[in-house]
């Protein structure tokens, strides 16, 4: 979609890498660091450290300061905080931004910090950093790094407990570029455990690239492998990522081609060898679903859907297969006039959907999809939150208006998600900011197969901050949702912010005021800083996009919880991490697989 950036890793000529930039001194000891000092000016404005980081490696070090300043990380400091902050001297205005580098060749960062007018402070990672300003220009900094770690937030304790969290590591010799939202899916005929991510386009720039990263787990989340990890090689590959199993235990992977199609991958031995074929032009975040047993087009039926992007700007595409994802066809759109609401859509703006959910009983597809609505005749916010679903195979849709939030508020931080529990009832949460409240993750739920949806009801509590909301369902009113959460800080974009996985799930989610049991997944900060959501606009406007746009939760055949999300303050360079419940209340058991 519009909004959403897709992560660049240009390859340019290189010249040799100088190890110690103009202006750095290094204090190094073998004990611990005792800081790096770094003062330089920056001359122009630029969208991130891309532009400086080129103009720098192409001159062997020659060109710095320009449109950012480069400089090596001293390796002691790494896992400190910093302090980065205009110099009294400076003469310039504008706001100072630093991005930090694991690789500067291919442009792979593990941490990029969006600052204030004061300055920027964070935690230090990668080899090399490279200041920028954005706005403004000539602008003088003092880099201070050695600084002591905020103290992490309590550990949340709840009835449910989870695995030790695990980071999914790359195949030997093969590289996970700017990897990040991750999704995971189980297999409850075998108990496989299935998880792709993306790692940034256009891929295949280096023969060690693997496009999506996909792992496999045959003990239950234990361990994990990479069975395949050159079959997603594709060069233009490597936006987005999908993953599903079909009704008899085949695996398929849907990867973003750079918003030109979205192509699909198929193995029909769990993961070891692959098959791909092209689905949609002009996409933007495709997400694949099975069919079920239940869909009136067979259990060989897999569904697409897609932001239509420059081809029918506003429109969610969708198409079908009928062979198990070998081919797929164009069946329609699956978003409608919201006049019929009372709404005049902002058809400017593209719509930001959710994955697609079917019902195990009957077939019936649902996809949740937010918007704009046009305010005052001029401005507009993606405050509305819609339901389409389909009973023909995705032929016709009837879309119903769920959530109306109040004017100049926002669900897009990021996706609105969707879940159908085994009676039927669906579910849709995403994450807003309510007047004089912190952004709260919210479920609306629907008892008469989406014909009728309850007010919204908050799931986090009060004091915290959550984003990126994930859901997942199992029997009658029994619902999983994980989530990014922060105590302390009002919104996303505070500097100073310590966010964590959190966990909730309540035994009547279809109530009118469903009770929800809270706790906390991880137990080391995953990420500090703040979280831009605004995704292509994050290259714009500053921020940082390190952990991409969601997080993915699934059940498995036991009714636990599998989690992953991205983990960029507790592993550098920043990494896909797992964990499964292990103890409390689960959804239940799925539904019989034939």
């Amino acid at each position: 979609m519009r909004r959403r950036r897709v992560v660049s890793r240009a390859a340019v000529a290189l010249g040799s890498l100088v190890t110690v930039a103009l202006g750095v001194v290094l204090y190094a000891s073998p004990v611990k660091a005792a800081g790096q000092t770094v003062d330089g000016t920056v001359l122009l404005a630029s969208n991130g450290g891309g532009v400086a980081r080129r103009e720098w490696n192409a001159s062997a070090g020659a060109v710095n300061g320009v449109n950012g300043y480069v400089f090596a990380v001293d390796p002691t400091s790494v896992g400190s905080y910093f302090n980065l902050t205009p110099t009294a001297a400076s003469t310039g205005v504008g706001t100072l931004s630093i991005a930090f580098y694991t690789d500067m060749v291919n442009g792979i960062t593990c941490d990029s910090v969006t600052g204030v007018s004061g300055g920027a402070v964070g935690a230090v990672c990668g080899n090399y950093a490279i200041v920028y300003v954005d706005p403004g220009a000539n602008v003088s900094f003092h880099y201070v790094s050695g600084l002591p770690v905020p103290t992490a937030p309590p550990f949340v304790s709840s009835n449910f407990t989870f695995s030790a969290p695990i980071a999914l590591a790359p195949a030997a010799g093969s590289t996970t570029g700017n990897i990040g939202e991750p999704s995971v899916d189980v297999d409850p005929a075998n108990r496989n455990i299935y998880v792709s991510a993306p790692t940034g386009v256009p891929c295949s720039i280096n023969s060690t690239d693997e496009c999506v990263a996909f792992w496999r787990s045959t003990d239950g989340g234990s361990s994990f492998v990479q069975p395949a990890p050159t079959a997603f090689q594709h060069p233009i590959g490597g936006g987005d990522s999908d993953v599903i199993h079909d009704g008899t235990s085949n695996v398929l992977v849907a990867d973003l081609r750079t918003l030109t199609s979205a192509g699909v991958f198929r193995s029909v031995d769990q993961g070891n060898t692959w098959t791909s074929t092209t689905t949609a032009p002009c996409n933007d975040r495709e997400w694949i679903a099975w069919g079920g047993w239940h869909t009136a087009t067979g259990p060989a039926t897999i569904y697409e859907t897609n932001n239509a992007g420059a081809c029918s700007t506003g429109l969610l595409s969708f198409y079908r297969s009928l062979d198990d994802g070998l081919t797929f066809l164009p069946i329609g759109f699956v978003a409608s006039d919201l006049r019929q609401f009372g709404y005049m859509v902002d058809t400017t703006e593209n719509s930001i959907e959710a994955k697609l959910a079917i019902d195990p009983m009957t077939g019936a597809i649902y996809v949740a999809w937010a918007t704009a609505a046009i305010q005052d005749g001029t401005n507009s916010s993606l405050r509305l939150v819609l339901v389409g679903k389909s009973t023909d195979g995705g032929f016709t849709w009837t879309n119903k208006l769920v959530y109306s939030g109040p004017p100049g508020t926002s669900v897009g931080n990021l996706f609105p998600v969707i879940a159908i529990d085994h009676a039927g009832n669906a579910y849709v949460a995403f994450s807003t900011q309510l007047p004089g409240q912190n952004y709260g993750v919210y479920l609306v739920a629907s008892h008469d197969g989406g014909a009728t949806w309850s007010a919204a009801n908050r799931v986090n509590p009060a004091a915290q901050t959550a984003v990126f909301p994930a859901i997942a369902a199992g029997d009658k009113g029994r619902v999983d949702l994980t989530w990014i959460g922060a105590n302390g800080v009002t919104g996303p974009n505070d500097p100073s912010a310590q966010w964590n996985i959190y966990f909730a799930q309540s035994k009547r989610a279809y109530a009118s005021s469903p009770s929800w049991s809270n706790g906390q997944v991880n137990t080391s900060v995953m990420h500090r800083g703040d979280i831009c959501n605004q995704g292509l606009n994050c290259n714009i406007f500053g921020g940082n996009r390190d952990l991409l746009d969601f997080i993915s939760v699934a059940i498995d055949g036991s009714g636990n919880a599998n989690a992953v999300w991205t983990d960029d303050a507790s592993q550098s360079p920043k990494a896909v991490m797992y964990s499964k419940q292990i103890g409390g209340p689960t959804t239940g058991n799925q539904p019989p697989i034939a």
